[in-house]
């Protein structure tokens, strides 16, 4: 992981070397995530997401149409359960800035578009995550909410700083107009589930089972 992020950190001294010649990207996204366990003890997540970024795009070489990509975005991601989804539905609140640097190649369709498949890297740090629970069987109770980034063993059971991998594309059209398709994984676990928290040492247990996120992201935005 540090070999990871000391080469996400060289590729961001390569792109602001060059940002002079850097055209911005502004985008909106719907960026849904699948949040995967490692067992079945648990099920899938589907959770809805919404983002936002500023990036920016400049060539890399004088006659290759190479070309990288570096910005800031902030992704919302959110599963809202219906009661009678299960005994105690649950629906959750994610919140991450992310970082994104990629490398992309400019293909030339027409006077008019231009596709671009891209490969790269991300960081992201998640801000915020809060659960309600409901309760199926009184619909009048108050809800439990629960901060889990603030509770105990938060700092062993969660992981806040995550890094991944994205491969995807851009269409471009008019040099301004762009529609991005992309699909992202995170390398490492956001979480990891320890039986006996509170009754033993949870740096010495094994974890039941790991969470770790897969990102789709269908994008719209504009080019200065």
């Amino acid at each position: 992981m540090k070999a990871l992020r000391s080469l996400l950190f060289l590729m961001l001294l390569i792109a602001s070397s060059s940002v002079c010649l850097a055209q911005m990207n502004v985008k909106a996204s719907y960026k849904p995530s699948l949040l995967t366990t490692s067992t079945d003890i648990d099920k899938t997540l589907y959770m809805h997401g919404l983002a936002m970024d500023v990036s920016y795009n400049f060539p890399i070489h004088n006659h290759i149409p190479l070309n990288i990509e570096t910005g800031l975005g902030f992704h919302y991601l959110f599963h809202n359960a219906p009661l009678g989804e299960s005994y105690a539905p649950t629906d959750y609140q994610l919140s991450n800035l992310y970082l994104p640097v990629r490398i992309s190649y400019n293909i030339k369709l027409s006077n008019r578009y231009s596709l671009a498949p891209y490969a790269g890297l991300y960081g992201r740090y998640f801000l915020h995550y809060k659960e309600t629970t409901k309760y199926s069987y009184d619909q009048q109770s108050t809800p439990t909410i629960k901060y889990p980034f603030k509770e105990k063993y938060a700092e062993l059971i969660y992981d806040r700083f995550q890094m991944g991998g994205q491969i995807g594309f851009t269409l471009m059209a008019d040099e301004h107009f762009v529609l991005e398709v992309g699909y992202g994984c995170d390398f490492g676990n956001f979480m990891s589930d320890y039986s006996y928290v509170g009754n033993a040492d949870l740096e010495k247990l094994e974890p039941r089972y790991k969470k770790r996120f897969h990102t789709l992201t269908l994008g719209l935005g504009y080019r200065f």
